[in-house]
């Protein structure tokens, strides 16, 4: 099967459909992080200063909040390096 960028999906997942889960991620102003990433890897949209990213624990890698809320429904891991996201229980 081919999917279309990003692929939220792998080969083993047991179901392609959106769970209702909720990621254990904070938020925070793109302008008060620390990095050197300009672009949201989900959306391919670039950060604007006032807007809200997560940054993930375990990889670092940065995201606009609503693109890894999004895409934590389908599956808790991040999109680039697939570290596991904690969830809310």
């Amino acid at each position: 099967t081919i999917f279309s960028y990003p692929n939220f999906f792998s080969e083993d997942s047991l179901s392609n459909e959106k769970s209702d889960t909720t990621l254990n991620i904070s938020s925070q102003k793109y302008n008060t992080v620390t990095t050197y990433i300009t672009d949201c890897s989900i959306c391919l949209e670039k950060f604007k200063d006032d807007v809200m990213v997560s940054v993930l624990d375990k990889c670092n890698h940065v995201f606009h909040t609503s693109c890894i809320m999004e895409a934590g429904q389908y599956k808790a891991e991040c999109p680039l390096c697939r570290n596991i996201i904690p969830i809310l229980k």
